[in-house]
């Protein structure tokens, strides 16, 4: 990919995005804030590679990808006004269409192209899928670090601000007071991401994002995590006795984790 394509993808994207954002005015926030996660997720993809030691050229094609990794959101949750991929569409398969519809990727090699559509198409899911492509992966493991990495300074900004439950019902729909619910714990101790049809609390939700560092793919992306202070904000903020013990194990597990570079 040469560089001079990447201020087209930015361009392309802030004229596609603006066009949901004006003309969603209670939506707007939540839209803006895609927006900067878009940026920032590329940023965090560069930045990351880099580090990894990739090929200039491979490091470009990790910025366009964090660039459009979350396209799908935008017409999302204009549509359907929620983050939730169970109850509107998976922004995943949305995010790849709506890049491949606009052509704004025909310029590119097959290989880069047929990357950065595998990675959005697959970014989101739970666990990255046994069979996706081979040639993908690294490209698929960046930017689902990323994301995280991003998610993680998001969710510490709102809990900082006390907006964290207002972001939870606006975003997620997610209004359940109460303690974290069993099978979350157990994923959390089972060393697992919390799957998403255990979460039914707030303190399940905050659960799930202690969780993906057992999903962390390379080692300067937990370094980042650790070193930001994201896990121990969360963790903190947590109420429920099941709820704690498990983030206590989890935080030592990724301090291990951490040490050991993995």
């Amino acid at each position: 990919m040469k560089s001079v394509f990447l201020p087209t993808i930015r361009q392309w994207l802030d004229t596609y995005v603006s066009r949901f954002v004006s003309a969603n005015g209670r939506a707007r926030e939540m839209l803006e804030l895609k927006r900067e996660h878009s940026l920032l997720t590329a940023e965090h993809c560069r930045n990351i590679a880099a580090e990894l030691g990739w090929s200039a050229h491979d490091v470009r094609v990790a910025e366009a990808l964090g660039l459009l990794h979350d396209t799908g959101r935008f017409p999302q949750f204009a549509e359907y006004g929620t983050f939730v991929d169970a109850r509107s569409v998976d922004h995943g398969v949305r995010g790849a269409e709506e890049v491949e519809r606009a052509g704004i990727l025909d310029a590119l090699d097959g290989r880069d192209r047929a990357r950065i559509l595998d990675c959005i198409l697959l970014h989101n899911r739970r666990i990255i899928p046994p069979d996706a492509p081979a040639d993908s992966l690294p490209f698929l493991r960046l930017v689902r670090d990323a994301d995280k990495l991003d998610i993680y300074r998001i969710a510490v900004e709102r809990l900082d601000s006390g907006r964290f439950a207002g972001h939870l019902k606006e975003a997620l729909g997610i209004i359940a007071l109460g303690p974290a619910t069993p099978e979350a714990v157990g994923d959390v101790l089972g060393r697992r991401s919390v799957a998403n049809e255990h979460i039914r609390t707030g303190e399940d939700f905050l659960l799930m994002q202690l969780s993906w560092v057992f999903d962390i793919s390379y080692g300067p992306t937990l370094k980042r995590i650790v070193e930001h202070g994201y896990l121990e904000r969360i963790a903190r903020s947590l109420v429920d006795d099941d709820a704690r013990s498990a983030s206590i194990f989890l935080l030592a597990e990724a301090n291990t984790m951490s040490v050991n570079g993995s």
